[in-house]
């Protein structure tokens, strides 16, 4: 009887060890399936990465450039305008003197009334009054007038 229980036990421990054998068999081919899908998505990861940092570099090089550019030209525009204004000085302005400086010897009304309050040759000319009057007079015209013209 002990030969039969050492021989079931034996059978017993075999089999277990069969079946033990069969699933590391399958973890084992889990495993390189895993581990090759593992390396497929390092290598795209890699590959993102590279195209991420090319793309990278060539941004920057791009602004860089852009923003070189234009103040590696700017000593030659600051040099030709700082040529241009010695020209620019010595051409005659074509422009009237401000209007806040003129003086009238004469009065801007026919009326008696008015002509108290006209400017005199040596007092500068009220803009406001000025403009209240030419309204007045050319209102007619239908151009319009500033009443209150900045000075």
């Amino acid at each position: 009887m002990s030969d039969s229980s050492d021989e079931k036990i034996e059978q017993l421990v075999r089999s277990v060890l069969t079946a033990v054998d069969a699933r590391l068999d399958d973890v084992r081919a889990e495993l390189r399936v895993v581990a090759a899908e593992a390396a497929r998505r390092h290598e795209a990861v890699t590959r993102q990465l590279l195209d991420l940092e090319e793309r990278w570099s060539t941004l920057t090089n791009s602004l860089s450039q852009r923003e070189s550019e234009p103040v590696a030209s700017r000593p030659a525009r600051l040099e030709g305008t700082q040529s241009t204004v010695p020209a620019l000085a010595s051409v005659p302005t074509l422009l009237p003197p401000p209007v806040a400086t003129l003086t009238f010897a004469m009065p801007l009304s026919d009326s008696a009334s008015d002509s108290t309050q006209a400017a005199s040759p040596t007092e500068p000319v009220d803009l406001t009054r000025l403009a209240d009057l030419l309204s007045e007079r050319l209102g007619h015209i239908g151009a319009p007038l500033q009443s209150n013209p900045v000075a």
